[in-house]
């Protein structure tokens, strides 16, 4: 778990007015060039690359995660980013702003990450201070509260929650 502080805000979207609006968007497009694609172009599936996937810099496939009869999709999701190989989802990142917990998505993140075969590491960028709340430390709480109960350890290799 880390904590970014000042830093990740003055990097990332230094110009962020008012303080409660957080554009998720600029910060992914900003982490772009630190999220690299494989140059050699290879796709693991249809429209998503070896390497990383940013959903700024190039439309994402949609991970299935819940199926009906004959193996139909019911449910995808598509987070920020993805890290795909040939061996699955190796990594996941979600940044979330205002509705990290209003609008529960920084629970709908996690357990999305759980439902999805093959993903081994979920990174959950979330801010600190918004609305009155913590998102940060309520994602810290529920992390810990998972991994006391060993739910991510059947497939998730490890989640970083990265406070901004």
């Amino acid at each position: 778990m880390v904590d970014l502080g000042g830093w990740f805000k003055d990097v990332f979207w230094p110009d962020a007015e008012p303080p409660g609006s957080i554009e998720t968007k600029l910060i992914t497009k900003q982490l772009e060039s630190y999220l690299p694609a494989d140059p050699a172009g290879v796709f693991v599936e249809p429209r998503l690359l070896r390497g990383w996937n940013v959903e700024t810099r190039d439309p994402l496939a949609k991970i299935p995660l819940l199926y009906g009869e004959n193996g139909k999709p019911l449910y995808s999701v598509n987070p920020d980013a993805i890290y795909a190989d040939e061996d699955g989802y190796r990594a996941l990142l979600e940044i979330e702003g205002g509705g990290a917990v209003q609008n529960n998505r920084l629970m709908k993140d996690v357990v999305e990450t759980l439902l999805i075969p093959g993903a081994q590491h979920l990174a959950l960028a979330v801010p600190h201070r918004i609305h009155s709340r913590s998102p940060y430390d309520i994602a810290i709480n529920l992390i810990s509260a998972l991994y006391a109960r060993e739910v991510p350890q059947r497939h998730v290799r490890g989640i970083l929650v990265v406070g901004y």
